[in-house]
């Protein structure tokens, strides 16, 4: 499943993170694995 949206926290010591959807809803786990590019953490926003 692909969701688009901001990244509302991240830890990059655990590697995790939660998803702001940009359709609302609630925020959505996401695992660095989840990313096609793992080369730079993920930034907030």
């Amino acid at each position: 499943m692909r969701i688009k949206g901001k990244i509302a926290s991240w830890d990059n010591d655990k590697g995790y993170g939660f998803i702001t959807p940009n359709d609302g809803g609630k925020r959505i786990f996401v695992h660095i694995k989840g990313f096609v590019s793992r080369k730079k953490s993920p930034e907030i926003n």
